[in-house]
């Protein structure tokens, strides 16, 4: 058992060293929901999943960052409907102040709020498989200053949604989701010592973007306290990928390596290195990363520093050995 825990943080530090430019996103398997809809219900049982994350960046002499997220999200499975039921909502508020010459300051505050339904159709009482729809209400407001001189504000809102499929299994799982039609207004407001010099009023283009996700657990039998999971989320197109982003970084966008023995978890994910707690009913879990492994902005001769902070919390709300498996 020692050497196998030892191989564990060895393909952690592995898994580590190959990430670089990665983006800033809760660490996968927080929120069920949160890239496939066709997660929704999978449980059997009423489930609450809570997500809060910080990110704070520094470039000495030039800017400074912080990011504040909460996401919270209930999904349960209902009998009269053979379907999955979810819903997420949370906000997030980000802060950039530029030093001088220009002491500009900006925030940005969003909201979203997400429903899911996944039917759920069960194959041999063994498998699943779940397609699903999901449709979320979104706003975003930004305000960007320079003292005595000029502001900006933006607001966007809009209408998005997303349709997944998923193969669920009780030792692995692989889905597939896409965004649907979607809706999407912006109107803008710039004003010079006081006065307003430019206001604008446009509806934002439509882009296509699909993933792939999959999940493995390996364990010598369901009763065994030992487990190795590995997630990942695949990103198969994006309008916003960057070619000088490493081969990772373009299409990896989330990825979970969870070690469990018997009730402590631990690992590497999307968002840093984590810690955590895990019972049949609650697993919480803390994830930190000071930017040397991540690759947000390593502190180097040029002055950059960060720092990513996450806690998650999942409760299921009845016993699941209790439950009724209708699929």
């Amino acid at each position: 058992m020692r050497n196998v825990i030892k191989a564990g943080f060895i393909w952690c530090g592995i898994l580590l060293s190959l990430v670089c430019n990665a983006q800033v996103h809760p660490p996968l398997g927080a929120l069920p929901m949160q890239f496939n809809g066709s997660f929704a219900g999978e449980a059997g049982v009423p489930r609450l999943s809570l997500n809060s994350s910080y990110f704070w960046e520094r470039v000495i002499s030039y800017r400074e960052s912080s990011l504040y997220t909460s996401d919270l999200s209930y999904d349960q499975f209902i009998p009269g409907i053979r379907s999955g039921v979810g819903l997420t909502v949370g906000g997030h508020k980000f802060f950039r102040t530029f030093q001088q010459p220009s002491n500009q300051e900006e925030v940005v505050q969003s909201y979203h709020v997400t429903l899911a339904v996944a039917p759920k159709i069960s194959i041999k009482g063994k498998y699943t498989l779940s397609p699903s729809i999901s449709v979320q209400y979104f706003e975003r407001n930004l305000v960007s200053e320079e003292p005595q001189t000029a502001a900006a504000t933006l607001r966007v809102k809009g209408v998005a949604s997303q349709f997944g499929l998923l193969w669920n299994t009780p030792k692995y799982y692989i889905g597939y989701s896409f965004n649907g039609f979607g809706y999407t207004n912006s109107k803008g407001e710039i004003l010079s010592h006081g006065d307003t010099i430019l206001v604008t009023n446009a509806n934002l283009p439509y882009y296509f973007t699909s993933r792939l996700q999959a999940g493995y657990t390996f364990q010598r039998s369901s009763e065994s306290d030992f487990s190795i999971t590995p997630q990942v989320v695949i990103l198969l197109t994006d309008r916003f990928r960057y070619s000088e982003e490493s081969l990772f970084s373009r299409y990896v966008e989330a990825y979970n390596l969870n070690f469990r023995y018997k009730q402590f978890i631990w690992g590497v994910n999307n968002a840093g290195i984590h810690v955590g707690l895990q019972t049949e009913r609650l697993r919480f879990m803390l994830t930190n990363d000071n930017g040397y492994f991540h690759g947000i902005n390593r502190r180097s001769s040029s002055g950059r520093d960060s720092y990513i902070g996450n806690f998650s919390l999942r409760y299921l709300l009845r016993d699941p050995s209790l439950k009724e498996n209708h699929y």
